[in-house]
């Protein structure tokens, strides 16, 4: 029973639960990236957990600025595509699913 998932797995349910973990994993990445934040082992000389604690958070809310500032600038680009009269831009896959499963010709 510990290895059940909680949601069936082609379901929406599942699809908002995956999206969910790997917006905490993108951001976990993210802080602790040496080329950006860089919230690793050894990364300042501060001993306590108050004083830790206040810089993590400053360094989450690093984090959660440049998602915002990311998101402002998808809604200016879609806001300019929408104004010119060009379609609504997608994501699309680099590869479809049967080049994935090899199963491509």
């Amino acid at each position: 029973m510990k290895t059940r998932q909680k949601h069936d797995y082609p379901s929406g349910a599942w699809r908002r639960s995956y999206a969910r973990r790997s917006a905490v994993e993108r951001s976990n990445s993210r802080i602790k990236d040496r080329a950006t934040i860089d919230v690793a082992r050894g990364w300042c000389r501060v001993m306590g957990r108050v004083e830790m604690s206040l810089l993590l958070v400053g360094a989450l809310a690093v984090r959660n600025l440049d998602l915002i500032d990311a998101f402002e600038d998808r809604l200016a680009e879609a806001d300019r595509r929408a104004s010119k009269g060009l379609p609504r831009q997608r994501r699309r896959r680099r590869r479809s699913l049967a080049e994935l499963a090899g199963t491509a010709s």
